[in-house]
Protein backbone atom coordinates (compact mmCIF):
# COMPACT_ATOMS: atom_id res chain seq x y z
CA UNK A 1 0.00 0.00 0.00
CA UNK A 2 2.81 2.26 0.76
CA UNK A 3 4.49 1.97 -2.71
CA UNK A 4 1.16 2.76 -4.74
CA UNK A 5 0.85 5.70 -2.35
CA UNK A 6 4.07 7.14 -3.15
CA UNK A 7 4.04 6.67 -6.82
CA UNK A 8 0.78 8.14 -6.93
CA UNK A 9 1.92 11.13 -4.73
CA UNK A 10 5.01 11.28 -6.94
CA UNK A 11 2.58 11.34 -10.13
CA UNK A 12 0.68 14.38 -9.25
CA UNK A 13 4.01 16.30 -7.76
CA UNK A 14 5.00 15.88 -11.11
CA UNK A 15 1.88 16.95 -13.10
CA UNK A 16 1.43 20.08 -11.00
CA UNK A 17 5.48 20.69 -11.23
CA UNK A 18 4.71 20.44 -15.29
CA UNK A 19 2.21 22.66 -15.11
CA UNK A 20 4.75 25.57 -14.11
CA UNK A 21 7.10 27.66 -15.79
CA UNK A 22 9.85 29.48 -15.11
CA UNK A 23 9.98 33.03 -15.08
CA UNK A 24 11.13 33.30 -18.31
CA UNK A 25 8.51 31.57 -20.39
CA UNK A 26 11.13 28.45 -20.75
CA UNK A 27 9.19 25.28 -19.89
CA UNK A 28 10.80 23.74 -16.44
CA UNK A 29 11.52 20.91 -17.93
CA UNK A 30 14.09 22.11 -20.33
CA UNK A 31 16.70 20.48 -19.22
CA UNK A 32 15.29 17.07 -18.83
CA UNK A 33 15.04 14.41 -21.93
CA UNK A 34 14.05 10.68 -22.24
CA UNK A 35 15.69 8.42 -24.63
CA UNK A 36 14.13 5.17 -26.12
CA UNK A 37 16.61 2.51 -27.77
CA UNK A 38 17.33 -0.75 -28.57
CA UNK A 39 21.18 -2.08 -28.46
CA UNK A 40 23.05 -4.62 -29.95
CA UNK A 41 25.98 -6.47 -29.19
CA UNK A 42 28.68 -8.63 -30.73
CA UNK A 43 28.70 -12.41 -29.88
CA UNK A 44 31.50 -13.30 -27.71
CA UNK A 45 31.81 -16.51 -25.59
CA UNK A 46 28.98 -17.78 -26.23
CA UNK A 47 26.70 -14.62 -25.60
CA UNK A 48 25.27 -11.87 -27.51
CA UNK A 49 23.17 -9.61 -25.75
CA UNK A 50 20.15 -7.54 -27.19
CA UNK A 51 18.43 -5.11 -25.08
CA UNK A 52 15.63 -2.27 -24.74
CA UNK A 53 16.52 0.91 -23.13
CA UNK A 54 14.79 3.37 -21.16
CA UNK A 55 16.75 6.44 -20.34
CA UNK A 56 15.71 9.76 -18.17
CA UNK A 57 18.78 12.25 -18.47
CA UNK A 58 18.70 15.74 -16.48
CA UNK A 59 21.12 18.32 -17.87
CA UNK A 60 22.47 19.64 -14.08
CA UNK A 61 25.08 21.83 -15.76
CA UNK A 62 26.26 23.27 -19.23
CA UNK A 63 26.93 19.96 -21.06
CA UNK A 64 26.79 17.64 -18.59
CA UNK A 65 23.95 15.10 -17.61
CA UNK A 66 22.82 12.66 -15.08
CA UNK A 67 21.69 9.02 -16.24
CA UNK A 68 18.99 6.98 -14.94
CA UNK A 69 18.54 4.16 -17.15
CA UNK A 70 16.26 1.01 -16.93
CA UNK A 71 17.43 -1.97 -19.65
CA UNK A 72 15.20 -5.11 -20.66
CA UNK A 73 17.84 -7.53 -21.91
CA UNK A 74 17.44 -10.68 -24.16
CA UNK A 75 20.98 -12.62 -24.21
CA UNK A 76 20.94 -15.28 -26.32
CA UNK A 77 23.70 -18.10 -25.19
CA UNK A 78 25.40 -20.74 -26.88
CA UNK A 79 26.67 -22.70 -23.91
CA UNK A 80 28.34 -26.45 -24.14
CA UNK A 81 26.57 -26.85 -27.60
CA UNK A 82 22.91 -25.59 -26.41
CA UNK A 83 21.90 -22.82 -28.07
CA UNK A 84 19.41 -20.74 -25.19
CA UNK A 85 18.51 -17.30 -23.82
CA UNK A 86 18.12 -15.64 -20.45
CA UNK A 87 16.23 -12.77 -19.69
CA UNK A 88 17.02 -10.00 -17.17
CA UNK A 89 15.86 -6.54 -16.04
CA UNK A 90 18.39 -3.94 -15.36
CA UNK A 91 17.93 -0.59 -13.33
CA UNK A 92 21.45 1.65 -13.21
CA UNK A 93 22.44 5.11 -13.64
CA UNK A 94 25.64 7.11 -14.95
CA UNK A 95 26.78 10.95 -16.46
CA UNK A 96 27.06 12.12 -19.53
CA UNK A 97 29.23 14.84 -21.03
CA UNK A 98 28.30 16.78 -24.42
CA UNK A 99 31.96 16.61 -26.00
CA UNK A 100 30.28 18.55 -29.21
CA UNK A 101 27.24 20.72 -28.66
CA UNK A 102 26.47 22.20 -32.20
CA UNK A 103 23.72 23.91 -33.78
CA UNK A 104 22.23 20.61 -35.77
CA UNK A 105 23.89 17.95 -33.41
CA UNK A 106 25.52 16.90 -30.52
CA UNK A 107 28.19 14.07 -29.21
CA UNK A 108 28.08 12.62 -25.82
CA UNK A 109 30.65 10.87 -24.20
CA UNK A 110 28.87 8.41 -21.24
CA UNK A 111 29.87 5.87 -18.52
CA UNK A 112 27.12 3.91 -16.44
CA UNK A 113 26.52 1.18 -14.39
CA UNK A 114 23.80 -0.93 -14.80
CA UNK A 115 22.46 -4.13 -12.15
CA UNK A 116 20.26 -6.67 -12.46
CA UNK A 117 17.10 -6.91 -10.21
CA UNK A 118 14.64 -9.66 -9.26
CA UNK A 119 15.23 -13.01 -10.48
CA UNK A 120 16.88 -12.71 -13.67
CA UNK A 121 18.24 -15.56 -15.53
CA UNK A 122 21.13 -14.06 -16.15
CA UNK A 123 22.57 -11.73 -12.87
CA UNK A 124 25.26 -9.38 -13.66
CA UNK A 125 26.62 -6.13 -13.16
CA UNK A 126 27.36 -3.68 -16.23
CA UNK A 127 30.15 -0.82 -17.17
CA UNK A 128 29.54 0.90 -19.96
CA UNK A 129 31.45 3.69 -21.57
CA UNK A 130 29.84 4.87 -25.07
CA UNK A 131 29.41 7.59 -27.03
CA UNK A 132 26.56 8.96 -28.58
CA UNK A 133 25.37 10.90 -31.36
CA UNK A 134 21.80 13.22 -31.81
CA UNK A 135 20.36 15.34 -33.75
CA UNK A 136 18.52 18.67 -32.41
CA UNK A 137 14.70 18.01 -31.94
CA UNK A 138 12.16 18.61 -34.53
CA UNK A 139 9.30 20.42 -34.27
CA UNK A 140 7.52 17.70 -32.09
CA UNK A 141 10.43 17.52 -29.99
CA UNK A 142 11.74 13.94 -30.94
CA UNK A 143 15.23 13.64 -32.08
CA UNK A 144 17.16 10.16 -33.75
CA UNK A 145 20.01 8.97 -31.79
CA UNK A 146 23.02 6.31 -32.82
CA UNK A 147 25.47 5.38 -30.44
CA UNK A 148 28.64 2.85 -30.07
CA UNK A 149 30.32 1.79 -27.09
CA UNK A 150 32.32 -0.79 -25.14
CA UNK A 151 30.46 -2.65 -22.70
CA UNK A 152 31.62 -5.22 -19.47
CA UNK A 153 29.17 -7.77 -18.20
CA UNK A 154 30.15 -9.18 -14.76
CA UNK A 155 28.50 -12.81 -14.76
CA UNK A 156 27.41 -13.37 -10.99
CA UNK A 157 25.94 -16.77 -11.94
CA UNK A 158 28.97 -19.79 -12.03
CA UNK A 159 28.68 -21.34 -15.47
CA UNK A 160 28.09 -18.68 -17.22
CA UNK A 161 30.68 -16.50 -18.52
CA UNK A 162 31.40 -12.58 -18.49
CA UNK A 163 30.67 -10.69 -21.57
CA UNK A 164 32.27 -7.94 -22.80
CA UNK A 165 32.63 -6.41 -26.54
CA UNK A 166 31.40 -3.52 -28.65
CA UNK A 167 27.76 -2.72 -29.20
CA UNK A 168 25.62 -0.47 -31.47
CA UNK A 169 22.52 1.27 -30.56
CA UNK A 170 19.77 3.45 -32.15
CA UNK A 171 16.74 5.07 -31.16
CA UNK A 172 14.62 8.44 -30.48
CA UNK A 173 15.33 11.18 -27.73
CA UNK A 174 12.42 13.50 -26.46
Amino acid sequence: MKKIVFILTAMFVTIAVSAQESQDNTPLFKDFSFEIKSLYGIKQHGLQPLSLDLQAGYEFANRWTLLACAEASHTLMELDGAKTYAKDISLGGGLAYAFYDGTKDRFDLRLQVLKTIGSADRKHTTFDIGTTWYGKPNKMGIAPLIGFGFRYEKSHITGIPDWWGIYATVGIRF
